[in-house]
C-alpha cells in the first residue's frame, strides 16, 4: 500500500467502478451530485464505468427508466450486473433486455482486460444468491477463450471471506445472503485460470475502511484481487442520507492495480484509514 499523491492515472487502462445505487430509494440530489463531480478537472476519465449491481431499489419500469438516464449521462462506455433489488420480481432475462445485455451474463472488451459480468438467473426474493451450473460452464468457456488475457470478473455479491467487518453494525461476506454461493465451485473454476485476475462486487454496502474491502486470494497458485465497491445509497446497516458518496476508480498495471476513492459529496480524492492510492500486487 501507498500514500503517494493521488496522481491523475492513465485514461486507457482505468475503470471507474460504482457500488449500488438503489435508484427509487436514494435521493435524485445525492444522484446528482455524483454526476456534478464528475465533470470536475481532477476527476479523471476513463475507458468505462462499471456498475455493480442494485442500479434499482425494486427494478421497476419506473426505476428502470430513471437508472438509464442517470448511466447515460456517464461520460464513457457503461456495464452493469445484476443485483438482488434488480430482479426481486423478474427473472434475469428480462432484465438483460431493459439494460441491452444478451443475459446476465455477457463480456466486453476493456482494452487492457477482458471484463466478465455473471450474476444468478431466477428472481432473487427470498433467496441467497448463487451463480448456475450453467452459468459456471459459461464463466469456464470464457476464461479458456480469454487465455493470455488479463480478465476481471463483475458480481454484485462478493466472495465469501473477503469484505468483513463488525457484523453488528456491517453486511460483511460472512453472511450467506451477502456472499454469492457455492464459493468452493466457483473458486474451483478460477483456480483452472491463471487469466482471473480480479473479482469485483458491490452488495454489502461497506465502508471504505472495513477489512478485506480491497484483497488478494490465492487460487490455483495465482493470485486474484477481490475489490468491494462500497456503495452510494447508504454504508452500514443503517440507511443515512449524510454517508459518503464513494466511487472506485481502478487502475490496471499488469501484475499490480492501483484502486483510488473518490468522495463526490466533498469533491475530494479520499482512501481508508489515510491511504490515498492502495496498491495491489498481483505478481
Amino acid at each position: 500500500m501507498s500514500r503517494r499523491r493521488p496522481y491523475l492515472p492513465p485514461p486507457e487502462s482505468t475503470v471507474h467502478l460504482i457500488g449500488d445505487v438503489h435508484i427509487g430509494g436514494i435521493s435524485p440530489h445525492r444522484c446528482q451530485i455524483v454526476l456534478d463531480d464528475l465533470d470536475k478537472e481532477m476527476v479523471p476519465t476513463t475507458v468505462a464505468h462499471i456498475q455493480l449491481g442494485d442500479m434499482t431499489d425494486l427494478g421497476t419500469p419506473e426505476q428502470d427508466a430513471l437508472a438509464l438516464e442517470w448511466l447515460k449521462q456517464l461520460d464513457a462506455p457503461w456495464y452493469n450486473v445484476l443485483g438482488n433489488h434488480d430482479n426481486f420480481w423478474r427473472d434475469a432475462s428480462e432484465w438483460a433486455a431493459v439494460y441491452g445485455w444478451p443475459s446476465q451474463n455477457y463480456t466486453a472488451d476493456l482494452g487492457f482486460a477482458k471484463l466478465i459480468a455473471v450474476g444468478p438467473g431466477e428472481p432473487s426474493w427470498g433467496k441467497l444468491l448463487r451463480l448456475s451450473e450453467e452459468t459456471l460452464r459459461w464463466l469456464d468457456h470464457e476464461l479458456t477463450a480469454a487465455h493470455g488475457t488479463d480478465c476481471i470478473i463483475a458480481c454484485h455479491a462478493p466472495l465469501a471471506e473477503t469484505v468483513l467487518g463488525d457484523d453488528d453494525i456491517h453486511y460483511t461476506s460472512r453472511m450467506p445472503e451477502f456472499q454469492i454461493h457455492d464459493n468452493e465451485a466457483i473458486l474451483e473454476v478460477l483456480a483452472a485460470h491463471p487469466n482471473a485476475k480480479a473479482w469485483i462486487s458491490g452488495h454489502t454496502h461497506s465502508p471504505i475502511e472495513v477489512p478485506g474491502l480491497i484483497t488478494t486470494k490465492v487460487v490455483g497458485g495465482h493470485k486474484l484481487a477481490a475489490i468491494n465497491t462500497s456503495a452510494l445509497y447508504y454504508v452500514g446497516k443503517r440507511i443515512t442520507w449524510t454517508a459518503p458518496l464513494i466511487t472506485l476508480y481502478l487502475t490496471w498495471l499488469g501484475d499490480r492495480a492501483e484502486v483510488r476513492f473518490r468522495n463526490h459529496g466533498a469533491g475530494v480524492w479520499d482512501g481508508p484509514h489515510g491511504l490515498r492510492v492502495v496498491d495491489i500486487d498481483l505478481s
